[in-house]
């Protein structure tokens, strides 16, 4: 997906790669912003995302859940043992 945005920027800033390292300023420019620009948008989302994730105030209660449903998991199958054992 990346390489697919920069390979379109790099097509969309008249990239030429005859002219090796004398390409126009908005070739320069394109590859500046992939390079620094990029990461430290991408990092300001994650910082953005973790923070308002609250992971710490909702993991008691999703255990709790997950420990329920382990708990009628382990009951409904130990029930289904008991009707199939009566069967016999």
């Amino acid at each position: 997906c990346f390489a697919g945005v920069y390979e379109t920027g790099l097509s969309a800033t008249s990239y030429e790669a005859d002219l090796g390292v004398a390409q126009p300023s908005a070739v320069i420019t394109w590859i500046y912003i992939i390079k620094y620009v990029a990461p430290i948008i991408a990092n300001i989302l994650y910082f953005i995302i973790l923070y308002f994730l609250d992971l710490e105030k909702h993991l008691p209660a999703m255990q709790r859940e997950i420990q329920m449903r382990h708990q009628a998991e382990a009951e409904a199958k130990k029930e289904l043992c008991h009707r199939e054992g009566n069967k016999r």
